[in-house]
């Protein structure tokens, strides 16, 4: 039995969709991270201004 080698063309697709949801996933991680990192900075500093500047 031959490999159909001429039927692999319809999934060459494959080899550049991986590499693009890498870079998305990282895009969306650090872009969440980032929200994160602000969103709790802003909750300490208002905290620390209840507290009386500390």
């Amino acid at each position: 039995m031959m490999i159909p080698l001429a039927h692999l063309g319809h999934w060459s697709w494959v080899f550049y969709v991986i590499p693009v949801v890498i870079v998305v996933g990282g895009i969306v991680r650090s872009t969440l991270e980032e929200r994160r990192r602000k969103r709790g900075g802003a909750r300490k500093n208002a905290k620390a201004t209840r507290r009386g500047g500390r």
